[in-house]
This record gives C-alpha cells, sequence and structure tokens, in this order.
C-alpha cells in the first residue's frame, strides 16, 4: 500500500484519499479533523516554545469557523494545516515508517 494522491471535499466535509494496493487504486473516504492548539495556562500540551496549551477538534469546517473565532485574539497554533496533511499525518504516518 502507498499513497497516491489526497483532495479535500469541503462541500462534503470529507478527505479523499487514492492508495496503490497490489499495483491498483483505491479510494478511501476519512471525515474531516481540524485540530489546533490555543494557548491555555491550565492546557495539557506545550507548544515548542514552551508554553501551555489546549487542543481543539473540530469535524467540520463549520465547526472550525466557528471555533476560529470564539478563540480570535487567543494564539493559536497549527490552525493552518491543510486538513489533507492531518488526514495524511494521522493515517499514514505510521505505515510508511513501518515500509
Amino acid at each position: 500500500m502507498s499513497y497516491v494522491d489526497g483532495m479535500f471535499d469541503k462541500n462534503a466535509d470529507v478527505i479523499k484519499i487514492v492508495e496503490r494496493v497490489d499495483g491498483r487504486r483505491e479510494y478511501i473516504d476519512f471525515p474531516v479533523k481540524y485540530t489546533f492548539y490555543v494557548k491555555d495556562p491550565k492546557g495539557k500540551h506545550q507548544s515548542v516554545y514552551g508554553d501551555p496549551l489546549s487542543r481543539v477538534v473540530c469535524k467540520s469546517t463549520k465547526d472550525f469557523r466557528k471555533e476560529q473565532a470564539i478563540y480570535r485574539g487567543t494564539p493559536m497554533f497549527e490552525s493552518d494545516i491543510n486538513p489533507v496533511f492531518q488526514c495524511l499525518s494521522e493515517h499514514y504516518l505510521k505505515r510508511m515508517r513501518q515500509h
């Protein structure tokens, strides 16, 4: 199995991935998942600068925009990461390291 291509269908909030398995293409859909971090003194995560952060996960573009508006003025981290890359990182990074 190897990754071939991916695209984000914003209307359906779906990441469409194409893989090559045994010489043929397979199509897989993953629900979108936006993940970003906000500065929070009680946060359980940490930025590269040592700031405490809380993770925010959104399962639709609408919710992602709403959360961004809520945290406007608060430092955000990784909010500009392309959802396709987040999906690939989550679902393929471990697989690629094994091969």
